[in-house]
């Protein structure tokens, strides 16, 4: 299971590859993961991830006015495909960048949600 540490090294991993990164598309190849609805997570597609931060085991991303909630569960973790390989066996959710090639997420639990006061 991932502990505290390893949720931060995912978190300064996103900040590497996903900060300032626009999303094209999102791909859900497993619907369980989600503690959303497809359609309210493609409201993301079209945005920015403009910043992140870890509470816990949880990793916030703020995109536009909605923010992306992650948990990494017993497995989770975050990797980088670059757009002419496959992903992985057990990738869940995908989010897809022309600046990342492709970076996908493999979460436990995904979730979105808009932003009621601003955070830090």
């Amino acid at each position: 299971m991932p502990e505290l540490p390893d949720v931060q090294i995912f978190k300064e991993f996103f900040d590497d590859n996903a900060l300032n990164e626009k999303v094209t598309r999102i791909e859900v190849k497993d619907d369980q993961v989600l503690e959303t609805t497809r359609k309210n997570l493609k409201e993301i597609e079209g945005e920015t991830f403009l910043s992140s931060k870890r509470v816990g085991k949880y990793l916030f991303s703020g995109a536009g006015k909605k923010f992306l909630i992650m948990h990494f569960g017993m497995t989770g973790n975050l990797d980088l495909v670059k757009s002419d390989q496959t992903f992985p066996k057990h990738t869940r959710p995908a989010f897809v960048s022309p600046g990342l090639s492709t970076s996908i997420a493999l979460v436990r639990h995904l979730c979105l949600q808009k932003i009621t006061k601003p955070w830090n």
